[in-house]
C-alpha cells in the first residue's frame, strides 16, 4: 500500500510540474503590450462651402509641391511589456490611395532612435513606412508625424493601420502624456 501510495505521490508531482511549467512558459512567451495612439486632423480649415477651396503649397529644397487635401497624422508607440529589446520594428499603412509626403520621426532623446527605413518625398510618396525603433526598452516613447495626402473628391483620411510582428499585441490608447 506505501509503494502505490509513493508512486501516486510521485506522478501527481511530475503532473503537477508538468502543468506548472507550462504554464509559466505560455506566460513567459504571450505577446507583449504596445501601446498605439493615432491622431489624425487636417493641415488647414476646410470651409464646407462648395465654391471656397483651399490649396497648401510646400517647398522643401528645390521641390515645390502643391496639394488640396493634406492632413498631419500622428503615431505614438509605447513599450508596455517587462522587457527590453534592443530593436523594434514596425510598419504604418495607409488605405484607400492616401500617402506620405513628408514624415519625421523622435524618441525621447539622442540614444533613443527611430529611423524611417524609406523616407517619403514630394515625388515619390509612400502608402507604407516602415521604422525600427533601437533600443525599444521598457516604457520607452516614440512619435511618427507625417504629412499625408489623400486622393482628390475624398474628405478625409482612411483607415491608418500599424503592422507588427506575433511577438507584439497593439494596445490602443497608450499613456502618452504621464
Amino acid at each position: 500500500m506505501e509503494t502505490i501510495t509513493f508512486i501516486l505521490s510521485i506522478f501527481a508531482t511530475a503532473l503537477a510540474t508538468a502543468i506548472i511549467g507550462i504554464l509559466n512558459e505560455k506566460y513567459l512567451n504571450r505577446p507583449q503590450g504596445i501601446a498605439a495612439n493615432i491622431d489624425t486632423f487636417p493641415l488647414l480649415f476646410k470651409p464646407s462651402i462648395n465654391d471656397i477651396g483651399v490649396k497648401v503649397v510646400i517647398t522643401y529644397h528645390e521641390e515645390v509641391a502643391e496639394y488640396e487635401d493634406l492632413y498631419n497624422v500622428t503615431v505614438d508607440i509605447e513599450n508596455l511589456s517587462n522587457k527590453n529589446y534592443d530593436s523594434f520594428k514596425f510598419g504604418i499603412d495607409f488605405t484607400n490611395g492616401d500617402k506620405t509626403v513628408y514624415a519625421t520621426a523622435t524618441g525621447k532623446d539622442r540614444l533613443h532612435a527611430i529611423t524611417l527605413l524609406e523616407i517619403p518625398e514630394f515625388s515619390k510618396p509612400l502608402e507604407k513606412m516602415d521604422l525600427i525603433c533601437k533600443p525599444f526598452h521598457k516604457r520607452d516613447k516614440y512619435t511618427v508625424n507625417a504629412l499625408v495626402s489623400i486622393p482628390e473628391g475624398c474628405r478625409t483620411t482612411s483607415t491608418v493601420n500599424i503592422l507588427i510582428d506575433g511577438r507584439f499585441k497593439i494596445i490602443n490608447q497608450g499613456t502618452f502624456g504621464n
